[in-house]
């Protein structure tokens, strides 16, 4: 199935190991370090696409900050106290 993928969203916590395996596969990744995968916060992820309508995109991965709502649900809308 990974070589049918033509995006991949990647958040922090995994090993160094699975990691490397993403660059293998995702060429987009290929410029990134394990620490940069790290050092994100919640709501932040590194996407890469090999199919995309903007061809500067293609094949290098940026970085996406999410809203709260993906990240938790009613996260826009409620308040916790």
């Amino acid at each position: 199935l990974i070589a049918l993928f033509t995006g991949l969203m990647h958040g922090k916590g995994t090993s160094p190991a699975d990691f490397d395996l993403v660059r293998e596969v995702a060429w987009a990744f290929r410029h990134l370090t394990y620490r940069q995968i790290m050092e994100l916060v919640k709501g932040q992820m590194y996407v890469g696409f090999k199919n995309c309508s903007d061809p500067a995109l293609r094949d290098n991965a940026f970085l996406m900050n999410l809203r709260p709502s993906a990240t938790w649900a009613g996260g826009e809308t409620m308040r916790v106290e």
